[in-house]
């Protein structure tokens, strides 16, 4: 990519969310942090982002309810979930309401996430570029 993609962070746990920060502008990305949904939500409506990273577990709002509330805003970028609970039913129902994917907070997560971070900028990619090609299609046809 020839732009910083944007990223941003939203953890209530203040060491975690410094640690992604890091990690990721080390990757070479535009980080911006919360510390809830609620700061996440406002972030969300004021700024462009690419991918969103979030912890399920957060008072107040949930990741899931974040997730909920950043998709009414039209929000078109990829959404990751992390959670330290592995729960199925979590898990489904956040990919169900259109998340990329959903992260384990296990001992060596922050390469998967990484990975799970250029997978879904791919995939945001190719799904942008599909839309250009069906309009210009469109125009010759």
């Amino acid at each position: 990519m020839s732009t910083k993609a944007k990223l941003l962070i939203v953890d209530d746990e203040r060491s975690l969310r410094e640690l992604l920060e890091i990690f990721l502008k080390k990757e070479g990305f535009a980080v911006t942090c919360g510390a809830s949904a609620e700061e996440g939500l406002s972030l969300v409506k004021t700024s462009e982002f690419d991918v969103i990273i979030s912890d399920i577990q957060m008072e107040k709002l949930t990741g899931i309810d974040f997730l909920r509330e950043v998709r009414n805003t039209g929000f078109a970028g990829q959404f990751i979930l992390l959670t330290a609970f592995a729960s199925a039913e979590t898990a489904i129902q956040a990919l169900k309401m259109g998340a990329f994917d959903y992260i384990l907070k296990t001992e060596n997560f922050m390469e998967e996430l990484k990975l799970v971070v250029y997978s879904a900028l791919e995939n945001r990619r190719l799904r942008e570029e599909n839309t250009y090609l069906k309009r210009e299609f469109k125009k010759v046809h």
